[in-house]
């Protein structure tokens, strides 16, 4: 198995939003391994919803396609300096294969939930699943894994989002 991360950087939501979503390309299978939000530069508590889960078809689009190896975000980095580079690209409409962030349009595509949470901005949400419980999108998938706030919260500024994922 080969381990990444993507991390969204400072993002602002003003509405409903994908945070992060990645579509798995042919050949690889992608299990996702732990998903984390959080928000920096406020001390005004709030309880905040984040869903994770699988979206089928209409896509989000307007996402911003992720940084792969690079050094500005989004970025899509390996853990292991000897694993080879993800089979994951950076991509604006979750293409096969591709991951974005900070989406601008939602897309009217049938959206699962199958982890939905609220969490309060100051303590940050994680979410780390035993290997019985993470989110596992086969090679071809048609389903891209999406982090999302279905609702803009009353803080909009300075959200971070990061996800591991797994390649098989």
């Amino acid at each position: 198995m080969r381990t990444y991360t993507i991390s969204t950087g400072a993002v602002t939501i003003s509405a409903a939003t994908t945070l992060i979503c990645i579509r798995p390309n042919t050949s690889q299978a992608v299990s996702v391994v732990r998903a984390t939000l959080t928000q920096r530069g406020t001390t005004t508590s709030e309880q905040v919803r984040v869903q994770l889960g699988r979206k089928a078809s209409a896509y989000a689009t307007g996402l911003t396609a992720v940084n792969v190896g690079g050094s500005t975000q989004p970025l899509l980095a390996k853990h292991s300096e000897s694993d080879a580079a993800s089979a994951i690209t950076g991509g604006t409409s979750a293409a096969a294969g591709t991951a974005g962030t900070a989406s601008t349009t939602e897309g009217a595509g049938g959206f699962t939930p199958v982890i939905d949470e609220a969490f309060n901005n100051i303590n940050g949400f994680v979410w780390l699943p035993s290997v019985d419980e993470q989110l596992v999108f086969a090679a071809g998938s048609a389903e891209a894994f999406v982090m999302r706030v279905p609702t803009a919260p009353t803080g909009t500024s300075n959200w971070h989002a990061t996800v591991t994922f797994q390649e098989a």
